[in-house]
């Protein structure tokens, strides 16, 4: 049973419209995974990781996996409920650019 689009508001339009992927676009997601992970460990600057639990794109599990393979020293992974895959366009995102903010203040702090 395919996933059921959730409608965002105050997006443009095509944001909204039902869309294919068209297969190279897939292997070519797939291309990029790959050389991320491969390239995770070369990641060394304080890193906020932020994802939803309810993300029906990507799974979830990606964000442990990669808090796991970077090597920053400082890093923080939050995990958010009432989101899906597009954490900045979504309602509640003002919530979500509050915690990059308070992050970023953070960091500032330790300067």
């Amino acid at each position: 049973m395919p996933k059921e689009k959730k409608r965002l508001v105050g997006v443009p339009a095509v944001v909204n419209r039902k869309q294919a992927m068209p297969l190279l676009s897939v292997h070519e997601m797939l291309d990029v995974i790959e050389t991320a992970k491969k390239s995770m460990k070369k990641v060394t600057a304080p890193t906020l990781i932020m994802h939803s639990k309810n993300d029906r794109t990507a799974d979830p599990e990606s964000a442990g996996f990669i808090l796991e393979n970077i090597k920053s020293y400082r890093k923080k992974l939050k995990m958010l409920t009432g989101f899906g895959h597009l954490l900045p366009l979504e309602e509640g995102k003002e919530a979500v650019f509050k915690d990059i903010a308070n992050f970023i203040e953070e960091e500032e702090r330790r300067w």
